[in-house]
């Protein structure tokens, strides 16, 4: 009997294909890379279409995943390539005829060519929301062109076979902007590789790891790193093309873009994470800390209420100066009260080992796709 096949069309998830080596990936990419591992452990076969990687070497994560390579060039370059590149994938698909199709960001540009293949040949699409934006009031979120995309996408979103949100405030955001029903499942917290730490990588204190897109605010990590001079930081930034200007902050060590194994050696050694981002689902780098047993200090972000109703970390919300200095105050109190963060610690472990594991939330996708009419 031959077994279902899952197309996950993610362009930027090569990295986490060959070994996670080399090269940056974010939440999105990760989250899909375990939903494949845990797929794969139910007996799918699991193929990526993915942009080419540079010197993407030999190492596999998964010996019984492949991957097809297209270049995505409408991804940053001229939307033209819309009609050569997202033609090339609707016939890449066609060769492999998988049942279902998981996408995961990527917007009205990427769906176009997956709502294509579907309504000629066929297949289900099943689209994974990311970010509250995607499915919240486009006139609040976005401007000019990309609220035309926006809105497009949302159109597109009506026919996905299946939706899977990551909140409940996402799965309602759905119901009034979609008019369709989402399934809410957790983002996984577990590990694509051995998560032994060999590293001689000592502790500090402090980690943030972003990208250099304005929500992510990394202007509070320059401002938290004044207030807090005697707290070391680890700064790791997707898309970085120089170093920023640190000379004033002699207190931050910039590492740039980060290769996804390397990654796991900070969440391991850092002794809070830092989170400052003003938009976002449920961050996959919450998951990664907790993982690992470290408590978050988040400057707003708390989807769903989970760091404050677990008391997985710190919860201020910064909308102006007087916010960070408080921020700065609970983080240096609790990086000295050792019992308070042993109990905050505890709970993070308790909570992704309770809630977050790849077979309990896998298994409830399995569910779902095999529900469809």
């Amino acid at each position: 009997m031959r077994k279902k096949k899952v197309a996950m069309v993610a362009p930027d998830i090569a990295p986490l294909y060959y070994g996670g080596q080399q090269g940056g990936a974010g939440g999105a990419e990760r989250q899909l890379a375990l939903i494949a591992k845990g797929l794969s452990n139910r007996g799918y076969e699991i193929v990526f279409f993915a942009r080419p990687l540079d010197c993407a070497g030999s190492q596999i994560t998964n010996s019984n995943w492949k991957i097809v390579l297209n270049r995505f060039r409408f991804f940053g370059g001229s939307k033209l390539f819309l009609l050569l590149d997202g033609v090339r994938l609707i016939f890449q698909l066609r060769r492999q005829r998988p049942e279902y199709i998981m996408m995961r960001a990527g917007g009205a540009l990427l769906m176009a060519p997956l709502l294509a293949y579907r309504l000629i040949y066929g297949g289900r699409l099943v689209n994974f929301i990311q970010i509250d934006r995607e499915v919240g009031d486009v006139n609040v979120y976005y401007k000019g062109h990309k609220r035309l995309l926006a809105r497009l996408y949302q159109k597109f979103l009506r026919k996905a076979d299946l939706i899977f949100c990551q909140t409940h405030f996402q799965q309602n955001l759905i119901v009034k902007q979609i008019k369709r029903h989402a399934v809410r499942i957790d983002n996984i917290a577990g590990a694509l590789w051995d998560r032994s730490d060999r590293s001689q990588l000592q502790t500090f204190d402090i980690f943030w790891a972003g990208s250099t897109a304005a929500q992510k605010r990394f202007e509070l990590v320059l401002q938290l790193a004044q207030l807090l001079p005697e707290m070391q930081f680890k700064v790791a930034m997707n898309g970085a093309r120089s170093k920023p200007d640190l000379q004033a902050y002699p207190n931050i060590e910039f590492l740039g873009q980060v290769s996804p194994v390397e990654i796991e050696q900070y969440f391991n050694r850092c002794r809070v994470f830092l989170n400052t981002s003003a938009q976002e689902g449920f961050p996959n780098t919450f998951l990664q800390a907790w993982y690992y047993g470290k408590p978050v200090a988040t400057a707003g972000i708390d989807p769903d209420g989970v760091v404050s109703r677990e008391k997985t970390g710190i919860v201020v919300p910064v909308n102006e100066e007087n916010d960070l200095v408080l921020l700065a105050g609970q983080i240096r109190q609790l990086l000295s009260d050792k019992n308070t963060y042993q109990y905050l610690s505890n709970n993070a472990l308790r909570y992704v080992q309770k809630n977050r594991s790849i077979d309990e939330v896998t298994a409830v996708i399995d569910h779902a796709i095999n529900e469809l009419p």
